[in-house]
């Protein structure tokens, strides 16, 4: 899912990057470029929450609960996503004005970025989990997680970044498969 949704951006000339083993695609300082202490991209940045919706919206939901009719989804794709956190994040340098603090930023960009990506796709915002849940929510780590850690105040645009978490659903207990291992004495 995360390599789809990459090649399809990087064909929009948008590039992202991956790492598979926490399920993250990460909005990049290539993908879309926050200034220093804002929470909204500029005019000529924000063509590209259109795109980044327009491809979601073409993959997500053949992993979702009810795909949309059409889309030729594998059935063994049905359901399997959880949950999509737009994590927002930011650098080291304290925030004056408008935000309290860089967490207060960093949330404030993930909710704008989740806000263009609904607005260019309304689609996304009814994609639901088995458990009839929306599939996405925002979170901000101010300067908490960064890619680049500095010992000192550092504007770095690597670490304004948005990172879409995706959870996956876990595997269900097969029931058969419990007894057999519980009488074999897995506990």
């Amino acid at each position: 899912m995360l390599t789809d949704i990459r090649s399809a951006l990087e064909v929009q000339g948008i590039r992202v990057e991956v790492d598979e083993e926490h399920g993250v695609l990460r909005l990049t300082e290539n993908a879309v470029l926050f200034p220093t202490g804002e929470a909204e991209l500029p005019p000529d940045e924000r063509w590209k929450l259109d795109i980044i919706g327009e491809v979601l919206a073409s993959v997500l939901p053949c992993y979702t609960a009810v795909p949309l009719p059409d889309l030729g989804c594998k059935a063994s794709t049905l359901g399997k996503l959880e949950a999509v956190f737009v994590e927002g994040h930011t650098d080291n340098v304290p925030i004056r004005g408008r935000f309290e603090d860089n967490w207060d930023l960093s949330a404030q960009r993930a909710l704008y970025t989740y806000r263009g990506l609904i607005s260019s796709q309304s689609s996304l915002a009814r994609l639901a989990n088995l458990t009839d849940q929306p599939i996405f929510s925002v979170s901000g780590y101010g300067d908490n997680r960064p890619i680049n850690a500095h010992a000192t105040l550092t504007a770095d645009p690597v670490n304004r970044r948005i990172d879409l978490r995706f959870i996956m659903t876990p595997p269900r207990a097969d029931a058969e498969v419990i007894k057999v291992l519980r009488e074999g004495g897995v506990r």
